[in-house]
Parts: structure tokens; C-alpha cells; sequence
């Protein structure tokens, strides 16, 4: 039988002449298949760890991060007050638009530190910056 244009024959062989006959080719029994989906499965694994790792390390930097901006928050509101109280001749939309500028500014201020610190966390380094933040802030 003369095989069909782009089709091809199936013969059985022995896995080990297949092996020394064929190069590039692969022929598996149920064993090493099962073996082939183990190894995939444990690399799967492997992989979640990881992302728990990394999602642990940000469970641990978010509290200190929250803690901070909390802090930073009373700071910018204890200073606002004492402005607005040597300024009460603002309008109530000038009073309003220094508020405003003030959380603007605070986000500002804070927004390269905490990137910085998740980025950290998520490589598995932030353990050092996560510390010296607590040190020169007085955090936990």
C-alpha cells in the first residue's frame, strides 16, 4: 500500500530501536508518561510556592506600609489644621483646595517608597529596606 500525500504509516517498534534508529524522536510508554506529568506537576508546584513566597513577603510589608501612610496622614492633618487656623480668611473653596493639595502631596511623597518596598518584597529582598523604614519612621 503506497502511503497517501502527508500522511504517514505507524509501525510498532521496540522503544530502544526506535531510540538507536530515529533521531529526535521520542516514542513513550505509560510509564514515562506518567513519569513526564509528575515532572510537570512538580514544577507547578514549585512555581505556587513561589508565588506564596512573594505574596507573603507583600503580607508582611503591607501593615508597616499601612502604618506609615496612617502616621504620614496625621502629620499632613495636624499640619493643615495648624495652617488653616493662621488662615481663616480662605474661602471655604480655597480651604477645600488646600486640602486637597495636601493629600496630592502626600501621595507624591510616599508613592516611589512604597513601590520600591513591594518590589523589594516580591524579589525576596526587602527584608533590609522593610527594617531601615521602621527605624527612621519609629514604625512597629
Amino acid at each position: 500500500m503506497t502511503p497517501i500525500s502527508g500522511a504517514f504509516t505507524f509501525t510498532a517498534w521496540h522503544k530502544g530501536a526506535v531510540r538507536d534508529w530515529l533521531e529526535n524522536v521520542f516514542l513513550y510508554d505509560i510509564d514515562d508518561l506518567q513519569e513526564v506529568v509528575a515532572q510537570a506537576a512538580a514544577r507547578r508546584h514549585s512555581r505556587r510556592r513561589g508565588y506564596r513566597d512573594c505574596r507573603s513577603g507583600a503580607l508582611v510589608v503591607m501593615p508597616v506600609l499601612k502604618e506609615l501612610r496612617d502616621q504620614m496622614e496625621g502629620v499632613r492633618a495636624a499640619g493643615l489644621e495648624r495652617a488653616l487656623r493662621r488662615l481663616r480668611h480662605l474661602s471655604p473653596d480655597d480651604r477645600a483646595q488646600l486640602e486637597h493639595f495636601s493629600h496630592t502631596l502626600l501621595n507624591k511623597f510616599l508613592h516611589h517608597p512604597t513601590m520600591a518596598l513591594k518590589e523589594a518584597a516580591r524579589a525576596g529582598r526587602g527584608y533590609g529596606l522593610l527594617e531601615a523604614l521602621k527605624r527612621l519612621f519609629g514604625l512597629g
